[in-house]
Protein backbone atom coordinates (compact mmCIF):
# COMPACT_ATOMS: atom_id res chain seq x y z
CA UNK A 1 0.00 0.00 0.00
CA UNK A 2 1.27 3.47 -0.61
CA UNK A 3 2.33 5.15 2.95
CA UNK A 4 0.96 8.94 2.39
CA UNK A 5 3.06 9.53 5.39
CA UNK A 6 6.32 8.31 3.67
CA UNK A 7 5.93 8.62 -0.07
CA UNK A 8 8.22 6.79 -1.99
CA UNK A 9 11.97 8.65 -3.12
CA UNK A 10 12.63 9.05 -6.49
CA UNK A 11 15.08 6.34 -7.45
CA UNK A 12 18.02 8.96 -7.65
CA UNK A 13 19.07 10.11 -4.30
CA UNK A 14 19.23 13.95 -3.01
CA UNK A 15 22.69 15.52 -4.42
CA UNK A 16 21.74 13.94 -7.48
CA UNK A 17 18.30 15.60 -8.03
CA UNK A 18 20.05 19.34 -6.80
CA UNK A 19 22.38 18.28 -10.04
CA UNK A 20 19.36 17.95 -12.55
CA UNK A 21 17.34 20.79 -10.66
CA UNK A 22 20.34 23.49 -11.35
CA UNK A 23 20.28 22.01 -14.83
CA UNK A 24 16.82 22.61 -15.30
CA UNK A 25 17.47 26.26 -14.11
CA UNK A 26 19.84 26.52 -16.34
CA UNK A 27 17.59 26.05 -19.56
CA UNK A 28 15.18 27.83 -18.17
CA UNK A 29 17.61 30.56 -18.11
CA UNK A 30 18.98 30.04 -21.55
CA UNK A 31 14.79 29.93 -22.74
CA UNK A 32 14.78 33.37 -21.87
CA UNK A 33 17.67 34.61 -22.97
CA UNK A 34 16.66 33.12 -26.50
CA UNK A 35 13.71 34.28 -26.71
CA UNK A 36 13.86 37.73 -28.43
CA UNK A 37 10.95 40.73 -28.51
CA UNK A 38 8.53 40.74 -30.84
CA UNK A 39 10.11 42.97 -33.66
CA UNK A 40 7.06 45.32 -34.25
CA UNK A 41 7.10 47.51 -36.61
CA UNK A 42 9.73 50.64 -37.10
CA UNK A 43 8.64 53.94 -37.56
CA UNK A 44 9.90 57.38 -36.16
CA UNK A 45 8.77 58.46 -32.83
CA UNK A 46 8.62 62.86 -32.41
CA UNK A 47 8.32 64.71 -29.83
CA UNK A 48 9.44 64.91 -26.13
CA UNK A 49 6.33 63.45 -25.13
CA UNK A 50 5.62 60.41 -27.10
CA UNK A 51 9.58 59.60 -26.18
CA UNK A 52 8.91 59.80 -22.67
CA UNK A 53 6.11 57.52 -22.27
CA UNK A 54 8.12 55.23 -24.85
CA UNK A 55 11.15 55.35 -22.24
CA UNK A 56 9.31 55.13 -19.03
CA UNK A 57 5.17 55.12 -19.56
CA UNK A 58 3.37 58.05 -17.57
CA UNK A 59 5.58 58.37 -14.94
CA UNK A 60 8.44 59.75 -17.29
CA UNK A 61 5.89 61.39 -19.28
CA UNK A 62 4.83 63.44 -16.47
CA UNK A 63 8.13 64.32 -15.54
CA UNK A 64 8.60 65.65 -18.88
CA UNK A 65 5.98 67.34 -18.93
CA UNK A 66 6.22 68.93 -15.21
CA UNK A 67 10.11 69.96 -16.29
CA UNK A 68 8.49 71.77 -19.31
CA UNK A 69 6.18 73.77 -17.23
CA UNK A 70 8.75 74.67 -14.79
CA UNK A 71 11.14 75.69 -17.20
CA UNK A 72 9.14 78.20 -18.82
CA UNK A 73 7.56 79.25 -15.24
CA UNK A 74 4.32 78.15 -15.33
CA UNK A 75 4.81 76.04 -12.00
CA UNK A 76 6.95 75.69 -9.56
CA UNK A 77 7.99 73.20 -6.85
CA UNK A 78 7.01 74.06 -2.90
CA UNK A 79 8.98 73.52 -0.26
CA UNK A 80 5.78 70.47 1.52
CA UNK A 81 6.75 68.68 -2.03
CA UNK A 82 3.77 70.40 -3.75
CA UNK A 83 3.62 71.22 -7.40
CA UNK A 84 1.90 74.23 -7.75
CA UNK A 85 1.50 76.80 -9.97
CA UNK A 86 3.36 79.91 -10.60
CA UNK A 87 2.04 83.49 -9.67
CA UNK A 88 1.28 84.81 -12.99
CA UNK A 89 2.18 82.29 -14.79
CA UNK A 90 -0.58 79.97 -15.52
CA UNK A 91 -1.71 82.12 -18.34
CA UNK A 92 1.39 81.73 -20.42
CA UNK A 93 1.48 78.34 -21.77
CA UNK A 94 -2.03 77.03 -23.57
CA UNK A 95 -1.25 73.12 -23.42
CA UNK A 96 -0.95 70.43 -20.48
CA UNK A 97 -3.90 72.30 -18.88
CA UNK A 98 -4.69 68.42 -17.70
CA UNK A 99 -2.02 69.11 -15.19
CA UNK A 100 -2.15 72.47 -14.50
CA UNK A 101 -6.21 72.24 -13.19
CA UNK A 102 -5.00 69.27 -10.99
CA UNK A 103 -2.30 72.10 -9.23
CA UNK A 104 -1.62 72.41 -6.22
CA UNK A 105 -1.51 68.59 -5.76
CA UNK A 106 1.93 66.33 -4.80
CA UNK A 107 3.33 64.43 -7.37
CA UNK A 108 0.93 61.06 -7.52
CA UNK A 109 -2.44 63.18 -8.12
CA UNK A 110 -0.01 65.37 -10.77
CA UNK A 111 0.67 62.14 -12.71
CA UNK A 112 -2.66 60.71 -12.48
CA UNK A 113 -3.88 64.04 -14.37
CA UNK A 114 -1.78 63.29 -17.67
CA UNK A 115 -3.91 59.21 -17.65
CA UNK A 116 -5.60 60.59 -20.80
CA UNK A 117 -2.53 61.58 -22.71
CA UNK A 118 -0.76 59.10 -21.62
CA UNK A 119 -3.41 56.29 -22.81
CA UNK A 120 -3.66 58.12 -26.21
CA UNK A 121 0.18 57.57 -26.64
CA UNK A 122 -0.20 53.70 -25.36
CA UNK A 123 -2.84 53.86 -28.31
CA UNK A 124 -1.07 55.11 -31.11
CA UNK A 125 2.19 53.17 -30.43
CA UNK A 126 0.30 49.60 -30.16
CA UNK A 127 -1.78 50.74 -33.28
CA UNK A 128 1.57 51.70 -34.71
CA UNK A 129 3.70 48.85 -34.27
CA UNK A 130 6.01 49.76 -31.32
CA UNK A 131 3.82 48.52 -28.30
CA UNK A 132 2.17 44.83 -27.96
CA UNK A 133 -1.41 45.38 -27.17
CA UNK A 134 -2.91 43.85 -24.25
CA UNK A 135 -3.64 40.24 -25.42
CA UNK A 136 -0.43 39.66 -27.46
CA UNK A 137 1.19 41.18 -24.05
CA UNK A 138 -0.65 38.42 -21.69
CA UNK A 139 0.54 35.60 -23.85
CA UNK A 140 4.16 36.38 -23.88
CA UNK A 141 4.45 37.60 -20.15
CA UNK A 142 2.86 34.13 -19.32
CA UNK A 143 5.16 31.97 -22.16
CA UNK A 144 8.24 33.74 -20.26
CA UNK A 145 7.37 33.06 -16.63
CA UNK A 146 5.90 29.54 -16.93
CA UNK A 147 9.18 27.71 -17.50
CA UNK A 148 9.90 29.00 -13.77
CA UNK A 149 6.96 28.21 -12.38
CA UNK A 150 6.71 24.49 -13.69
CA UNK A 151 10.87 24.14 -12.15
CA UNK A 152 9.13 25.98 -8.68
CA UNK A 153 6.61 22.88 -8.70
CA UNK A 154 9.16 20.38 -9.68
CA UNK A 155 10.86 21.25 -6.29
CA UNK A 156 7.98 21.22 -4.12
CA UNK A 157 7.06 18.59 -5.15
CA UNK A 158 10.75 17.04 -3.73
CA UNK A 159 10.77 19.06 -0.82
CA UNK A 160 7.41 17.71 0.27
CA UNK A 161 8.92 14.39 0.08
CA UNK A 162 12.59 15.59 1.05
CA UNK A 163 9.95 16.50 4.36
CA UNK A 164 8.25 13.65 5.18
CA UNK A 165 11.31 11.60 4.95
CA UNK A 166 13.02 14.09 6.95
CA UNK A 167 16.27 14.75 4.62
CA UNK A 168 18.36 17.49 4.33
CA UNK A 169 16.37 20.32 2.14
CA UNK A 170 18.42 23.40 2.85
CA UNK A 171 19.87 23.65 -0.68
CA UNK A 172 16.86 23.03 -2.61
CA UNK A 173 15.02 25.51 -0.68
CA UNK A 174 17.59 27.79 -1.85
CA UNK A 175 17.55 26.99 -5.46
CA UNK A 176 13.69 27.64 -5.39
CA UNK A 177 14.05 30.83 -3.26
CA UNK A 178 16.22 31.80 -6.78
CA UNK A 179 13.86 30.21 -9.07
CA UNK A 180 10.63 32.53 -7.41
CA UNK A 181 12.48 35.35 -7.20
CA UNK A 182 13.35 34.92 -11.01
CA UNK A 183 9.51 33.79 -11.69
CA UNK A 184 8.38 37.53 -10.19
CA UNK A 185 11.20 39.23 -12.59
CA UNK A 186 9.91 37.86 -15.48
CA UNK A 187 6.78 38.28 -14.97
CA UNK A 188 6.70 41.85 -13.25
CA UNK A 189 9.86 43.08 -15.77
CA UNK A 190 7.78 41.99 -18.74
CA UNK A 191 8.69 44.82 -21.00
CA UNK A 192 5.96 45.79 -23.69
CA UNK A 193 8.22 47.11 -26.53
CA UNK A 194 9.13 45.78 -29.34
CA UNK A 195 12.49 45.70 -31.09
CA UNK A 196 11.68 48.02 -33.29
CA UNK A 197 10.73 50.56 -30.43
CA UNK A 198 13.82 49.86 -28.74
CA UNK A 199 15.81 50.92 -31.68
CA UNK A 200 14.15 54.12 -31.85
CA UNK A 201 14.38 54.79 -28.22
CA UNK A 202 18.53 54.15 -28.50
CA UNK A 203 18.77 56.32 -31.56
CA UNK A 204 17.11 59.08 -29.71
CA UNK A 205 19.22 58.66 -27.48
CA UNK A 206 22.61 58.76 -29.18
CA UNK A 207 21.29 61.48 -31.10
CA UNK A 208 20.54 63.69 -27.56
CA UNK A 209 23.36 62.14 -25.98
CA UNK A 210 24.75 65.95 -25.22
CA UNK A 211 21.68 66.65 -23.19
CA UNK A 212 22.80 64.12 -20.43
CA UNK A 213 25.34 67.03 -19.68
CA UNK A 214 23.99 70.45 -20.71
CA UNK A 215 20.60 70.58 -21.51
CA UNK A 216 19.22 74.24 -22.35
CA UNK A 217 15.74 75.80 -20.99
CA UNK A 218 14.22 74.61 -24.53
CA UNK A 219 15.80 70.86 -24.49
CA UNK A 220 15.27 70.04 -21.12
CA UNK A 221 11.83 68.12 -21.32
CA UNK A 222 13.72 66.39 -24.19
CA UNK A 223 16.59 65.67 -21.86
CA UNK A 224 14.18 64.36 -19.08
CA UNK A 225 12.14 62.03 -21.87
CA UNK A 226 15.31 59.97 -22.69
CA UNK A 227 17.39 60.24 -19.51
CA UNK A 228 15.02 60.93 -16.54
CA UNK A 229 15.25 63.74 -13.88
CA UNK A 230 19.02 62.79 -12.88
CA UNK A 231 19.51 64.61 -15.64
CA UNK A 232 18.57 67.93 -13.84
CA UNK A 233 20.63 67.25 -10.70
CA UNK A 234 22.77 70.19 -11.00
CA UNK A 235 20.51 72.36 -12.93
CA UNK A 236 18.15 75.30 -12.22
CA UNK A 237 15.45 72.57 -11.96
CA UNK A 238 17.20 70.56 -9.81
CA UNK A 239 13.76 70.81 -7.69
CA UNK A 240 11.94 68.76 -9.48
CA UNK A 241 14.72 65.97 -9.39
CA UNK A 242 15.04 65.95 -5.51
CA UNK A 243 11.31 65.94 -5.57
CA UNK A 244 10.92 62.48 -7.57
CA UNK A 245 13.89 61.31 -5.84
CA UNK A 246 12.38 61.84 -2.55
CA UNK A 247 9.43 60.31 -3.53
CA UNK A 248 10.86 57.46 -4.31
CA UNK A 249 13.03 56.79 -1.91
CA UNK A 250 16.07 56.51 -5.04
CA UNK A 251 17.19 58.34 -7.09
CA UNK A 252 13.96 58.36 -9.27
CA UNK A 253 14.59 58.22 -13.22
CA UNK A 254 18.39 58.37 -13.38
CA UNK A 255 18.59 57.97 -16.65
CA UNK A 256 18.65 54.99 -19.34
CA UNK A 257 16.41 52.58 -17.76
CA UNK A 258 13.87 51.03 -19.95
CA UNK A 259 11.59 50.17 -18.50
CA UNK A 260 9.96 51.33 -17.65
CA UNK A 261 9.49 51.53 -18.26
CA UNK A 262 11.06 50.27 -19.40
CA UNK A 263 8.37 48.75 -18.24
CA UNK A 264 9.16 49.35 -17.11
CA UNK A 265 8.33 51.15 -17.18
CA UNK A 266 5.26 52.25 -15.27
CA UNK A 267 7.01 49.27 -16.48
CA UNK A 268 8.76 51.50 -18.10
CA UNK A 269 7.14 51.75 -21.31
CA UNK A 270 4.80 49.22 -20.60
CA UNK A 271 2.41 51.21 -20.73
CA UNK A 272 0.38 53.33 -18.04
Amino acid sequence: MFDMAHPPLPVFDGSTFLGIYGALLALAGIDGIARPPVAGRRQPVEGADALAWLAGGRARLAESVAVRLLARGAIEVAPQGLLQAAPGGVGILPAKRQLLAALPARWPAAERALDAEANAIRADMVAGGLILGDDEAARRRWRQTWPWLLLLAFGALRLAVGVARERPVGYLIALMVVVALVALMRWGGFDRRTRAARAVLAEARTRADRLRRAPTQREVDLAVALFGTGVLAASPWADLHRLRSSDSGVEASSGGSDGGGGCGGGCGGCGS
